[in-house]
């Protein structure tokens, strides 16, 4: 988070019911100031994470920056040489940092969905395409926090400036591009791991926020003593049913709207997110079975089916309420002094808040 714009003297909050000033803005920060692990309660009050939940937001940082690494490498490579080569030319355009980065976890989601075509062709053209046709969808998914939360700007700013440091008039293009791509790799796969040891940080930090709402709109019993009495019903089970059919679709509502609080979500928005979450889910479980057209098509129909039986108004106060959840979450968060670490926060804790309104 910008620390910046977190100033007490540049927003003039009240501080105890007084105005800041300098002195009690002194006060205040003497008792406020968080470490960058530190959480910050809603009455200002800072409060140290306990040795667990700061162990496994480490331990999620390390496993994303891992998992992310066999794809940054040949991107790092490709991008590095383009990139010396046109520092040539100082009358060529140049790409921004974001562009850079944007075309960076492109590469590595194409190269990831390449590699799992390759994968499946052993088995036959079918399972290739079904292989393709799943990884797809889960990279363009992996896509989100790394543009959304900053992280691509950052690795293209360091691609950049790295190769800038080595390209030099006199250079060949084949020069200028084996030392774009030296340096690049070196410098873009380094960034890319502190990247996503950040991202891995605030997605579990969002997560473990949020699973609070989740456990108690599925398992709380507050209000609904009456529907206890009555046991199990079909009614009780279809509603159920339709509520875990449309969780998918809100979870990606308030990820979206986390990231970016401007975001607009609308009803047909919802129909065409729940569409293409249930087809994948079909995709997805049709692998393991075998039967991966048939499961897709399922996974399809039941997407179409369920939007007969949706009540519009109460759809619609859903989806608002999810998004007013999610800009209100941004006046109450774990501090991380990072960035990129509280972007994901907000991200995947407005998304599992998006989980808890669908089943509340």
């Amino acid at each position: 988070m910008d620390i910046a714009k977190k100033s007490p003297l540049a927003s003039k909050p009240k501080i105890g019911g007084k105005p800041a000033s300098k002195k009690n803005v002194q006060e205040q920060n003497s008792v406020d100031s968080t470490p960058a692990d530190g959480v910050t309660l809603s009455n200002g009050q800072p409060k140290d994470k306990s040795f667990i939940r700061k162990f496994a937001e480490g331990t999620g940082g390390v496993v994303n920056a891992a998992l992310s690494l066999p794809r940054a490498v040949l991107p790092a490579a490709v991008l590095g040489g383009l990139e010396g080569i046109d520092r040539l030319d100082p009358e060529t355009d140049k790409l921004t940092d974001e562009q850079i980065g944007k075309y960076y976890a492109y590469a590595g989601a194409a190269q990831s969905v390449a590699i799992a075509g390759a994968m499946g062709i052993v088995a036959g053209p079918a399972a290739a395409a079904a292989m393709v046709a799943s990884e797809l969808p889960r990279e363009a998914v992996g896509l989100v926090p790394f543009i959304k939360g900053g992280g691509a700007a950052q690795v293209g700013a360091e691609l950049s400036r790295a190769v800038e440091k080595v390209i030099e008039p006199g250079d060949s293009k084949l020069e200028a591009a084996k030392k774009g791509s030296w340096a690049a790799l070196k410098a873009a796969v380094a960034e890319c791991a502190k990247v996503r040891y950040q991202e891995g940080k605030g997605m579990v930090s969002g997560i473990a926020d949020g699973s609070g709402p989740v456990w108690h709109s599925i398992f709380s019993t507050d209000g609904k003593e009456g529907e206890k009495s009555e046991g199990i019903t079909f009614g009780k089970v279809w509603n159920g049913a339709r509520k875990a059919l449309d969780a998918p679709a809100h979870f990606i509502q308030g990820s979206f709207q986390g990231f970016d609080p401007s975001t607009e979500w609308d009803k047909g928005d919802f129909i065409q997110t729940r569409a293409a979450a249930l087809t994948l889910i079909g995709l997805t479980a049709g692998m393991f079975v075998g039967a991966p057209i048939a499961a897709t098509a399922v996974g399809a129909g039941i997407a179409l089916g369920n939007r007969f039986f949706d009540n519009d108004e109460k759809l619609e106060s859903t989806i608002n309420d999810i998004g007013e959840s999610a800009k209100g979450l941004q006046q109450n968060q774990p501090s991380f002094e990072n960035e990129i670490a509280q972007k994901n926060h907000n991200g995947f804790e407005a998304g599992m808040i998006g989980l808890a309104k669908a089943f509340s």
